[in-house]
């Protein structure tokens, strides 16, 4: 006699049991088999089926006339925007088309010397400013008509290179006249504002407004209000 008790189970319940386990243990195998498939094949990832799905709609939508016409008046309202732009108070006379040509390294004229801290590398200045291109036509201002002119803070790690080597040694209370060659301003990509796609939340990169042509020289007037060196 064995000193371990003999099972008393039915030999029709003990086979149940085995083929309730034999399919547990397939289906659990089945769903490790497919989880592997699916992290080594993407098109069978849920979230990147979901993804697709979503890119195919937004690129539907973007061919319909509607879409277009959204987009085209998104551009007419950026272009009347700009217009409202206007040059720095009493200074508005500097503002106006240059030879794009003639701007071959940067120039910085003192138009009214600033009793100030002086701007060191890497500051944080406030300032008033305008910028334009060469044809006149002004791209970003501080000054905007009917408005009262606010300063903008801003580091000058963070400021095209024109910017970041033009203002260092200048001072506040100063206003400035910066002659920008298109190496160190925005280069050969120049600058554009995409179209938000607001279903998507997203930007629409296929559409935008080019606010600076590729290889173009700018002139800012910067009137520096604070300094605060790091």
């Amino acid at each position: 006699m064995s000193k371990y008790s003999e099972s008393k189970t039915p030999a029709w319940q003990r086979v149940f049991i085995w083929i309730v386990a034999i399919v547990m243990t397939g289906g659990t195998i089945a769903g490790m088999i497919f989880a592997v498939i699916a992290t080594q094949n993407q098109d069978l990832n849920p979230e990147k089926i979901a993804s697709d799905k979503e890119q195919k709609a937004q690129e539907e939508k973007r061919k319909t006339p509607e879409y277009k016409e959204q987009v085209e008046s998104w551009k007419k309202d950026v272009a009347e925007q700009l217009k409202t732009l206007l040059g720095i108070d009493g200074y508005e006379q500097y503002v106006g088309a240059f030879d794009a040509a003639s701007v071959t390294e940067l120039k910085v004229e003192a138009l009214s010397e600033g009793t100030g801290a002086t701007v060191a590398e890497n500051a944080t200045v406030t300032a008033l400013y305008t910028g334009w291109t060469p044809d006149g036509r002004i791209f970003d201002s501080t000054k905007i008509i009917n408005e009262d002119m606010i300063p903008r803070e801003f580091s000058l790690n963070q400021v095209i290179e024109g910017w970041s080597r033009g203002l260092v040694g200048m001072r506040a209370g100063g206003v400035y006249l910066l002659t920008i060659p298109a190496s160190l301003a925005y280069g050969e990509e120049g600058s554009r504002q995409y179209y938000i796609d607001y279903d998507a939340y997203s930007y629409d990169y296929d559409n935008y407004f080019e606010s600076i042509p590729p290889n173009t020289p700018l002139r800012f007037l910067v009137q520096i209000v604070d300094v605060v060196n790091n």
